[in-house]
This record gives structure tokens, C-alpha cells and sequence, in this order.
């Protein structure tokens, strides 16, 4: 990466350099803080199945085994309002019509609570899903309680399941890749190098990576 020599920059580049990095500080540091304590699946771990409403193609309840033919799925938590999650949107497309056919679809979940970010109502992650034409389904977490058993708690977390003899076995858990904002800057494919290893019947070398972007909305208790 081109370094920047401050002696060579205006006032004004340095200030909004200044300030965006002041920022994204900031993000990160209130994404980081305040995590609800929830006991989250870990790389190993059985996970239950659920029945949840589809907000995209189809209109109808979804569950793991409403796919016979998925040898396992990337499950992906994913809200509207967050933009980390929509900077995503067209690469988990592009995951999905790679390795749907080879037995791993995306099942894309909103687990935020629409009382508290009205952007995430039902009927915007409908037309999401038409407009960005999604080949996937887009689940509502109404209860918010698959969101509670996974243990996410930010928009996007992914976690990548295998159907085995025990049932669906967590066998990843993080983040997509390592570059939210600029996908031809990506280095390390997290997701994508897990399927390959799964699909070579090889253990996933990387089972898990920090999860980065918004704080999930929880209904208010």
C-alpha cells in the first residue's frame, strides 16, 4: 500500500483523513463494546434446526432440512441498515452460485428487531431481495431466537454448517473475508477456503475469525 507523507498533504486532506480515521475508531470500538453475553455455538457444536418465514423468492417458512439435496449451508446473519452487511451482499451472490451446486447454499437471516431499526422491517427485506435480486432466501428472525442460540451479535457473522450422521455440525464461524470496503483488495477468503477444505473432506484450517460490523437491534426486555 502507497504510504502517505503528511508533509505533502494539505490541511484539508489531513483533516478528512484525520477525521475519517477518527471514525472508523470510533465504529469499531462501539461494535466491539457492549456485547450482549449469549451462548454462542462453537466449531464443533450441534445446532439445531429452525423454522423461520422467508422474506425473499418464495414466501415461505424455511428450515435446514427444507433443502434435501444441502450437504450443509453458509449461514449468514445479515440486517438492512448496516452497511457492512450490504457490502456484501454481491459477494455472498457470487458464494452462493458457486457453492449451491455443490452443496452448500446461503441462507441469508435478519435477526434485528424492526421496533428498533424501522429500515429492517419485513417489507424492506422483501424488496431488498428483489431489487439486489437474491438467489438465496432471506429469513426473519422475528423472535430474534436462532440469532440468541448462534450467539451473534453483530451483521455479518457466518457460520458455515456440515450435515452429519450427529446433524448440522458448526464448522465455521467469522467473518466472509478480511476486506469489508474493498473487495478487490481482498486477501484472505475465509469463507470460501473453509468450503473448499470441507468439500476435499480436509479440516477447515481456520475455524474461526473475529466477526466485524454493526451491533445486532435486540427487542427490548
Amino acid at each position: 500500500m502507497r504510504s502517505i507523507n503528511p508533509q505533502h498533504m494539505s490541511i484539508d486532506q489531513y483533516s478528512r483523513i484525520t477525521f475519517r480515521s477518527l471514525i472508523l475508531t470510533l465504529l469499531f470500538f462501539t461494535v466491539m463494546a457492549s456485547q450482549p453475553s449469549l451462548a454462542q455455538y462453537k466449531v464443533g457444536d450441534r445446532a439445531r434446526d429452525f423454522r423461520l418465514k422467508n422474506m425473499g423468492i418464495g414466501r415461505t417458512f424455511v428450515s435446514l432440512n427444507t433443502d434435501r439435496s444441502a450437504a450443509g449451508y453458509v449461514l449468514v446473519f445479515s440486517g438492512l441498515h448496516c452497511p457492512w452487511s450490504k457490502a456484501y451482499w454481491d459477494r455472498l451472490i457470487r458464494i452462493d452460485r458457486r457453492y449451491r451446486p455443490l452443496g452448500y447454499p446461503v441462507l441469508l437471516i435478519n435477526p434485528n428487531d424492526p421496533n428498533q431499526v424501522a429500515a429492517d422491517s419485513p417489507e424492506d427485506m422483501q424488496r431488498a431481495a428483489r431489487e439486489h435480486g437474491f438467489p438465496f432466501p432471506y429469513l426473519f428472525d422475528e423472535q430474534q431466537d436462532v440469532a440468541r442460540d448462534y450467539g451473534a451479535v453483530r451483521t455479518p457473522h457466518v457460520f458455515i454448517l456440515c450435515k452429519e450422521k450427529e446433524g448440522w455440525m458448526v464448522r465455521y464461524s467469522g467473518a466472509i473475508d478480511d476486506n469489508t470496503e474493498f473487495p478487490e483488495q481482498v486477501t484472505v477468503h475465509f469463507v470460501e477456503d473453509a468450503l473448499e477444505s470441507l468439500l476435499r473432506g480436509s479440516f477447515v484450517r481456520q475455524e474461526t475469525t473475529p466477526s466485524v460490523g454493526c451491533l445486532i437491534a435486540w427487542k427490548k426486555r
